[in-house]
């Protein structure tokens, strides 16, 4: 076979119509940039990561939004991402601290078990590397249901815990709501709406909740335009995040998503940043 001929091959497996109706793989390459800054310091912070994801069964491409045809399709999955991160810390001028670095390395695990067409049980575990901290680790798990074919209702519980180097660990407990509707509608577009409500404990201290809402709407099937909120609030401190965010198929195997989001803190650091990410995805 000639070089014309392999290359025509390969280009088909992602863009020939006869080979796109399933997939049983994902791969994901993400790359971000983030800068930030409160009274004291300057950041900038580089991230990039790749995450693999296998489906038990083939999913079928042809039931609506393509971005969501594991979920519409009742998928069970696995998932691995490896994320790396470095960190430049600029103290400002007449602060007393010292300029820094830090660099980080996670590994998650998670996955989803769809049993009877509608229970679902999910598993996630994290474990987080920095120079700060020794190790910090995450397990949670969830359970919910299938409300009805495009909306899903899920009760979380998750354990944190960081492991300091100079001082005690920190434990976190939390507990959250999530819930996701597609609403089709009648011009033939769809919205999709997420929505999380969680509570965060953490020994002798208040408990935080956090409040996220994501809203997108998909004029076709190969596009998204969406927007999200999350707030945090603890000890009369509140931190808001809002984002914007573009999720376009080139075809029904490879996807693009550019996402911008700034978030602020009225803490008395008065913490900033700015965040901006692109990720690709492709299914085999």
């Amino acid at each position: 076979m000639t070089t014309r001929k392999y290359l025509a091959a390969a280009l088909c497996i992602y863009s020939c119509p006869a080979a796109s109706e399933t997939f049983h793989n994902e791969l994901t390459l993400l790359s971000g940039y983030n800068e930030s800054e409160n009274r004291i310091w300057e950041s900038d912070v580089w991230v990039e990561s790749i995450g693999y994801t296998y489906y038990f069964k083939p999913v079928d491409n042809k039931r609506g939004l393509l971005t969501e045809a594991a979920f519409l399709d009742k998928a069970s999955s696995v998932t691995s991402v490896m994320t790396h991160g470095s960190q430049e810390y600029r103290t400002k001028p007449l602060y007393p601290v010292e300029d820094f670095t830090n660099s980080t390395n996670q590994i998650n695990l998670s996955g989803r078990a769809i049993v009877l067409e509608k229970w679902i049980l999910d598993f996630e575990y994290a474990d987080y590397l920095s120079d700060e901290s020794k190790e910090n680790q995450k397990l949670s798990f969830s359970s919910g249901l299938y409300i009805v074919d495009y909306s899903t209702l899920l009760l979380s519980v998750s354990r944190s815990r960081i492991d300091f180097e100079n001082s005690e660990n920190l434990d976190l407990d939390s507990i959250a709501i999530n819930s996701k509707t597609l609403f089709q509608l009648d011009s033939g577009q769809t919205v999709r709406l997420l929505g999380a409500f969680s509570r965060i404990k953490q020994e002798d201290f208040d408990a935080q909740k956090e409040l996220s809402i994501s809203l997108t709407f998909f004029p076709n099937k190969l596009l998204g335009i969406g927007t999200d909120y999350k707030r945090n609030k603890n000890d009369d401190i509140e931190h808001n995040v809002y984002a914007a965010f573009v999720d376009y198929f080139f075809t029904s195997k490879l996807n693009i998503e550019a996402r911008y989001s700034h978030s602020e803190s009225d803490d008395a650091g008065q913490l900033e940043s700015d965040q901006m990410s692109l990720m690709f995805s492709g299914r085999f």
